[in-house]
């Protein structure tokens, strides 16, 4: 094998591995180890120091092990916003601390992954599980009840 045929499948590989979002595209989006879906746009609301997301009117967040990405238009505020559990929920930064690349949920791990070729994987509290990102990514406050989460930054 040359060069080029190695390089070729080699490419082919990795394009495989992150089919995985692919698989079951009739069903809701759902975060896998190289995807994480946008959240539904109607059920946000922008206050000048949080985000609120009314639970009862997004399919991306209805059951544990989901992930999505929150963006606040003009803020320059790129989050993720996991379901870890039934009522347990976590809002961090979407970008590594490493290279700047954007974060998935990995739900089988309970971690996120850096999305950039040797994946940096953080806890859900932010902190470094494993590098090459040297800090921590910013985690959020949350505030949950009555069908809704408050996220404050």
């Amino acid at each position: 094998m040359d060069r080029r045929e190695m390089l070729e499948k080699s490419a082919m590989l990795v394009g495989s591995i992150c089919l995985c979002g692919s698989i079951g595209a009739d069903d809701p989006p759902e975060s896998t180890c190289c995807i994480t879906p946008e959240i539904e746009q109607e059920c946000l609301t922008f206050n000048q120091n949080s985000i609120i997301i009314d639970l009862g009117k997004t399919v991306t967040l209805q059951k544990s092990g989901q992930a999505v990405y929150v963006d606040y238009p003009g803020k320059d505020l790129k989050m993720i916003v996991v379901r870890e559990k039934k009522n347990r929920y976590f809002a961090l930064s979407r970008l590594c601390t490493h290279g700047g690349q954007a974060i998935s949920y990995v739900p089988e791990r309970k971690k996120l992954q850096c999305n950039s070729y040797n994946h940096s994987v953080f806890n859900l509290d932010g902190s470094v599980w494993k590098g090459p990102a040297p800090n921590a990514i910013r985690s959020f406050d949350i505030i949950s009840g009555d069908q809704r989460l408050e996220i404050f930054f």
